[in-house]
């Protein structure tokens, strides 16, 4: 059983009051703190490390890869305990969350027929960029998929002061189902609204879909790219990571038109550069070493 303290301070009626008192700059810094001493005297720890350094161990050096492994644990540990805090934290979000290219959304939905924001799945922040926009006023959609209504809740956290609407969303699932969703979709963006999606990862996949990591092709699954297309409206890749400082940083790129090659082309190449730049944000790498089809 997993005891995550500032998750029990977040949830607990009795002690909601004081988590809430907790500037999130400090909770970083205690975050830190027991990050390290965690990845010296925790078992748990060290194994949910090792799949990371094991996948980077040919790319850095011993120094640089035990600063990486660091951050690696921090970003993981702020990701699971950050979704129950933000409903203590929301209202004073403007302080430790940072939205760049805002304006590019404006421009996006002058259209009138919504847009996509397109994130990398299990890699950074993301989840932060639903409530965030709605926060701001923007009507939002968030795309996931194979999970109860209690599960979502617990995922995404629950008791937000501005909520979103949750599509449901697996390019496995049966056509009744696939069909639902893109229904779904047609009628957020007919109305002039945001959804977000996140694509997963496959094991195989068209050329036209590679990113390397670690030297090894893996593929981004291409089924959300074909619903963009045919519903005819304009994304934008977007990220969301956390820096040293403890600042939450949502960064939207310019909007593309509704092309699946072009989509394809600009996403990836984005997506490689986060990659590249800081795998410590990713959290797949356990599926990644462990040979999964999907995640």
């Amino acid at each position: 059983m997993k005891f995550r303290l500032m998750q029990i301070c977040h949830t607990s009626p009795g002690l909601r009051g004081l988590a809430k008192n907790i500037h999130p700059h400090w909770f970083f810094k205690w975050t830190m703190l027991s990050v390290a001493v965690g990845s010296w005297l925790s078992p748990r720890t060290r194994r949910r490390l090792k799949p990371f350094l094991t996948a980077m161990e040919n790319r850095f050096d011993k120094r640089e890869l035990h600063r990486r492994g660091r951050r690696f644990l921090l970003y993981h540990r702020l990701f699971h305990d950050l979704v129950p805090a933000w409903a203590n934290w929301e209202r004073s979000h403007t302080g430790w969350i940072q939205l760049d290219g805002e304006a590019y959304l404006r421009e996006a939905l002058k259209g009138g027929k919504g847009a996509f924001l397109v994130s990398g799945h299990d890699i950074g922040f993301s989840k932060f960029v639903a409530p965030v926009l709605a926060l701001k006023g923007y009507t939002i959609n968030r795309s996931g998929g194979g999970k109860s209504e209690s599960k979502r809740l617990a995922r995404w956290g629950r008791g937000y002061r501005v909520g979103w609407r949750y599509i449901n969303f697996d390019s496995q699932d049966g056509y009744w189902q696939r069909l639902a969703a893109l229904n779904a979709v047609r009628s957020a963006t007919g109305r002039n609204e945001i959804v977000h999606i996140s694509p997963l990862w496959r094991r195989t996949g068209k050329p036209e879909t590679a990113v390397y990591i670690c030297d090894a092709q893996v593929f981004v699954d291409p089924a959300w790219f074909r619903i963009i297309e045919a519903c005819r409206s304009p994304s934008l890749p977007c990220f969301a990571t956390v820096n040293l400082n403890g600042i939450l940083a949502i960064k939207l790129f310019p909007p593309l038109p509704p092309e699946r090659k072009a989509i394809l082309q600009s996403y990836i190449k984005t997506l490689s550069e986060y990659l590249k730049a800081e795998p410590e944000q990713a959290r797949f790498w356990k599926a990644y070493m462990r040979g999964e089809e999907s995640w």
